[in-house]
Formats: structure tokens, C-alpha cells, sequence
């Protein structure tokens, strides 16, 4: 058997466990644009020899394969196993300077700005994902990803502005999700709901009744550009997304498969806060029109 590595976690990305090293924990928005990107491409262009390959990814990001492919496991399980001596392993974190998407010139159409894969790959891409539909929700919600990491702090967070956007989106709906490492205690203190499953995060950001996703330049982020069915606010203050780009990790053109409109916001201001919350009251009237 092959094992093909796309994503392990020897050091978590949580605040006081964290890595900046991708060898030792790969990151969610890379293994997203990149390693599974390159997977989905080689799949469909036969290069996978299916009944001999197997993929590990974290056992959390399990989800983002076992719709498309049979063989999968977590990198626990795999790190605990015992190798026979006729297996072989391809370490594609560890060689993470053969991702596609750093040779910009062949990754992205030069004509359209997309990814040159666009069509033979979109479907596995953008739908591509195990959902189990759990979470039951009356009505409609509000997802937001929050960002605390040690590794490059200046794209964190700011806590009292997602105080302040939730109280105001709370006068719209009581429904609001979170999703971020490390952020269990704050959704008890602002009454909201904790997704710990990333492919929960995903489903609920594909149904009708989501009326944004609002978060921070990272890997949920990135995440919600291949697979979200709503609109999508990116609050950045420390401007390290390039939208208008053509870096797939920064969020450029090439990676923004969403079928709805992304706006961003480059301050954790009172400007920002109103703006959202304008934006967010355009769509529950829009909503209400098209149902009427």
C-alpha cells in the first residue's frame, strides 16, 4: 500500500501549543488550496492508483475527502501503525515546496484569473465534503470565525469586536455559531453555539439559512472560499489577504470558488460594525422578498 500524507499535527496550531513550522502542523489553509487541491487534480487526471493508495489528513479534516475517495484515514491512526516492508509513503507535507500553487504562472489561467482546473475540478472541490447534517438550527443564523494563534498574533482577533457585532447581530437572530480553536469560553459568555467539528462549520455555511460568514484572514476562511453557499465578510486588519491577488493562500481570484459575493473590511472599527450589520439587513430583506 501507498500512503500518500497531505496534513499531520505534531504540534497542534492552538494558543500554547502552537507551531509556525507547516512540517510540524499544517496548516488548515494550506492543506485546503494546496494539498487538497493537488489531490483532487491528480485524482481526476488517473494518476491515483485508487485501490493501492491510501491518504492521511487529520482526522478532524477526514471529511474533506471521504466523499471523493475510499481510502482514507486520520494521521493518529497512522502514526501508530506499523509499516509492512513492501508499503511505500509519500510525505507531501514535508515536501510542501511541490505545492501547485506556488508556481503562480501554471496554477492560474492567465486569461480568466481562475485556477487553470477550474472546470475539470470544481465540483469535487466546491462539493466535495462529507456532511452528516447534525446540527439543527430554527431559523436562520450567523457563523463567525474568530482567529487566537500564537504564530503571527497581529491577524488575531479582537474579542470586544466580536462582543459588540454579536450583540448587534443577536437584535436580528439568537442563532449565531462560532468556529476557531480555543474559543470555548467565549461562546459561553456571549451565549453563542461552539462548532468543534470543521465539517460541521461546513455544512451550516452551505444551507439556505446561513445569512453570512463572517471571519478572520485563515484557514476557515480559506475553507468557506471552496465550499460556502453564503455571503462571506472578511474582517483583516492586519490586510495579510490579497483578494484582488493571485496567491492562493492569501485568498486570491484563483481560489474563490463561493457562488456568493465576498466583501472585506479591513478594521476592527465602530465603521465596520455598522457596515456588517447594513450588509447582513440587505440579506434577511432579500431573503423575505424572494420568499414572499
Amino acid at each position: 500500500m501507498k500512503y500518500i500524507i497531505l496534513s499531520k499535527n505534531l504540534n497542534e496550531g492552538i494558543v500554547g501549543n502552537d507551531s509556525s513550522l507547516l512540517t510540524q502542523y499544517f496548516e488548515l489553509g494550506w492543506e485546503i488550496v494546496g494539498n487538497r487541491l493537488d489531490f483532487i487534480a491528480e485524482l481526476n487526471k488517473g494518476n491515483i492508483d485508487i485501490k493501492n493508495t491510501t491518504i492521511v489528513t487529520l482526522e478532524d479534516r477526514m471529511f474533506l475527502y471521504t466523499k471523493i475517495y475510499k481510502n482514507v484515514i486520520s494521521y493518529e491512526t497512522f502514526r501508530d501503525m506499523i509499516l509492512q516492508q513492501e508499503d511505500s509513503v509519500e510525505d507531501w507535507v514535508q515536501n510542501f515546496n511541490q505545492i501547485k500553487f506556488l508556481n503562480a504562472k501554471d496554477f492560474i489561467n492567465k486569461d480568466t484569473k481562475k485556477y487553470v482546473r477550474h472546470d475539470e475540478d470544481i465540483d469535487a472541490i466546491f462539493n466535495g465534503y462529507t456532511l452528516n447534517q447534525e446540527i439543527k438550527v430554527d431559523g436562520n443564523y450567523f457563523v463567525l470565525g474568530i482567529r487566537l494563534r500564537d504564530h503571527c498574533s497581529h491577524r488575531n482577533s479582537n474579542l470586544n469586536f466580536y462582543r459588540d457585532l454579536i450583540k448587534l447581530l443577536k437584535t436580528i437572530t439568537p442563532n449565531i455559531f462560532i468556529v476557531g480553536k480555543s474559543l470555548e469560553h467565549f461562546c459561553k459568555q456571549n451565549e453563542c453555539y461552539y462548532l468543534d467539528k470543521l465539517k460541521d462549520f461546513v455544512d451550516l455555511i452551505k444551507r439556505p439559512e446561513c445569512i453570512s460568514f463572517i471571519g478572520q484572514s485563515t484557514g476557515t476562511m480559506l475553507l468557506a472560499f471552496c465550499s460556502a453557499e453564503c455571503p462571506i465578510h472578511l474582517v483583516d486588519s492586519s490586510k495579510a489577504s490579497d483578494l484582488a491577488g493571485d496567491n492562493a493562500v492569501l485568498g486570491g481570484r484563483c481560489i474563490q470558488f463561493t457562488k456568493n459575493t465576498i466583501t472585506a473590511h479591513y478594521s476592527f472599527s465602530l465603521e465596520t460594525l455598522n457596515a456588517i450589520y447594513s450588509d447582513c439587513m440587505k440579506i434577511i430583506l432579500r431573503k423575505v422578498i424572494k420568499n414572499d
